[in-house]
């Protein structure tokens, strides 16, 4: 009997924190393990946009409150429709459905074609389509580049340094 009640008891847990993760919008296969009420391990996300894009999100665990989901170790890889590659990584990550702001902090490594940039803190905003880089940054590639304040553009593959360091050729 008592088995039967742990049992429920686990089930009741798994549906309300899947039912709390459908809120979000595109997380159609989410895999993870229950730990405790709104806490997860092992998220691993994969969906497509309306675009036609690819976007895939793994992280060791997270938790759910409110409008803001929060990521331990994430990695976020967005393929586009004409096959270019971005890969986003990080200690800790929160994603804020209300605001439809993503914040990826701690060690974070962004690989994109054969350049890879260092810094400590991202935030990408869906609305406006842009990645920013507020703190110091390296980007390692065909140039080294030390920098600051430098924001993405992917749609139009621009990029926007407030505050230019130093710049290497190789």
């Amino acid at each position: 009997m008592r088995w039967l009640v742990f049992g429920a008891l686990l089930l009741f847990l798994i549906l309300s924190v899947r039912k709390g993760l459908e809120i979000y919008e595109g997380f159609r296969r989410v895999k993870f393990r229950v730990v405790e009420k709104g806490q997860t391990l092992g998220i691993k996300w994969r969906s497509t946009d309306g675009e036609g894009n690819l976007w895939e999100l793994k992280a060791s665990s997270g938790r759910l409150e409110g409008n803001r989901l929060y990521l331990d170790n994430v990695s976020v890889a967005f393929t586009s429709k004409d096959g270019r590659r971005a890969v986003i990584g990080g200690e800790k990550g929160v994603y804020d459905k209300g605001t439809e702001v993503g914040i990826v902090e701690g060690n974070v490594r962004i690989f994109v074609s054969n350049s890879t940039i260092y810094t400590n803190r991202l935030i990408w905003y869906k609305s406006e389509r842009k990645v920013c880089v507020p703190e110091n940054f390296v980007l390692k590639g065909r140039y080294e580049v030390w920098g600051r304040d430098m924001c993405l553009f992917p749609d139009r593959e621009e990029v926007v340094v407030s505050r230019l360091k130093r710049v290497v050729m190789k």
